[in-house]
């Protein structure tokens, strides 16, 4: 097993293993009861992680993350309010995403050169432009996936259906396009034809660690 594969691994149990801990508490007790049950095995997760070397910034994301859906559940005291943020959070992102590509900005291309991987006039480039344009729609289509999934369920109020859904095929699905994206990105920089001039000159400029 690689590192990379162990890695999606544990992110994969970090984010599915408060959800599953929802679930059974609230069909034992509850939805209170299954928030709680959701943010003590978040901490519990976050202090093992802390005291074999895991980055705390990661930490306090991944718990914070397990808060603010226990929040919306207790704020409401329906089960369903659990996962509202996920399908908040995919709204936001149709739109993003499906906005970047009417802009002429793909989404990937922005955070590609926001992580480094690629200089700011990247989408001069005809060829990296096309290659974020269906990055891009590979995303959209991962949001939309989740929409139309996701709120079936949640109008129907079916919280044991939201959440093998959410373990399924949220942070797995997440995962896989992520490293695909970053592979893509990689190998097409790699391949890549000689720069014009103005993007050679934008990649020498680029601070290099």
């Amino acid at each position: 097993m690689t590192s990379a594969t162990a890695d999606g691994l544990r992110k994969t149990f970090d984010a599915g293993a408060p959800i599953a801990a929802f679930l059974i508490g609230h069909g034992l007790r509850g939805t209170i009861a299954g928030a709680a049950a959701a943010i003590a095995v978040a901490l519990v997760i976050a202090c093992w992680r802390l005291l074999h070397g895991r980055q705390i910034r990661l930490i306090g994301v991944s718990l914070g993350i397990v808060l603010i859906h226990s929040l919306f559940a207790y704020h409401t005291g329906e089960g369903r309010d659990f996962f509202l943020p996920d399908l908040l959070m995919n709204g936001v992102f149709t739109v993003a995403f499906g906005g970047s590509l009417l802009t002429g900005r793909p989404m990937t291309g922005l955070i590609s050169h926001w992580s480094g991987s690629e200089v700011p006039t990247w989408y001069r480039e005809q060829d990296r432009l096309r290659l974020h344009c269906k990055l891009t729609l590979l995303w959209l289509g991962l949001w939309c996936l989740h929409l139309a999934l996701l709120l079936p369920l949640y109008a129907a109020d079916a919280v044991v259906a939201l959440g093998i859904a959410s373990i399924t095929t949220g942070k797995p699905a997440v995962l896989v396009c992520a490293v695909l994206s970053w592979r893509v990105v990689r190998r097409g920089a790699a391949s890549a034809a000689p720069l014009s001039p103005a993007v050679a000159t934008a990649q020498d400029k680029e601070p290099h660690s």
